[in-house]
């Protein structure tokens, strides 16, 4: 009697041994560093996103680090990531980048330049913003001449009839 033949493996199953083997334990190390609990379960998951969109081997790691920098800049930005969460949250934003890497065309050292650069900018337009409040105790001369303390300019004009502690904000009001 003979033993029937070993059914050959399809080209998504040896994509995925593949991309395992060259970018497996990367991807497991990135996932442990992010916080998930489950880093093995990422691995599995990233690598099936990865083969299922065609990326090349060599992109595979840098789409992962793609990921996780875009997580650290979200912290950096004042972002929080719920507690006992950073697994899926990961997991997600790999995905994500995936497929924006693969609309890219793969091209993921100009999609890390390009969102350097607006990290940077974000960053220096938050400490631009955060240099311009006042302390609560301060006055700031209007185009008038006159001084406004600071709870004189929040308060707005409310229309006629209008409730005006709707209308209350952090705005500037020139009087």
């Amino acid at each position: 009697m003979e033993l029937p033949a070993e059914a050959p493996l399809s080209e998504d199953t040896m994509r995925s041994i593949q991309a395992d083997a060259y970018a497996g334990k990367s991807i497991e190390a990135i996932a442990k560093l992010m916080g998930d609990p489950k880093p093995s379960v990422a691995r599995r998951n990233i690598i099936r996103a990865l083969v299922k969109a065609r990326a090349p081997l060599e992109v595979m790691v840098n789409v992962v680090r793609l990921a996780r920098n875009r997580i650290t800049r979200f912290k950096e930005m004042g972002g929080v990531v719920p507690t006992g969460k950073e697994g899926g949250y990961f997991l997600s934003t790999a995905r994500n980048t995936v497929a924006n890497a693969r609309d890219q065309r793969w091209d993921i050292a100009r999609m890390e330049a390009e969102e350097q650069v607006e990290h940077a900018t974000r960053m220096r337009l938050a400490l631009q913003d955060a240099s311009e409040i006042l302390p609560y105790h301060t006055e700031r001369r209007s185009t008038y001449g006159k001084i406004a303390t600071r709870s004189e300019r929040r308060i707005r004009q409310a229309p006629d009839g209008a409730d005006h502690t709707a209308y209350t904000s952090h705005t500037r009001i020139n009087f």
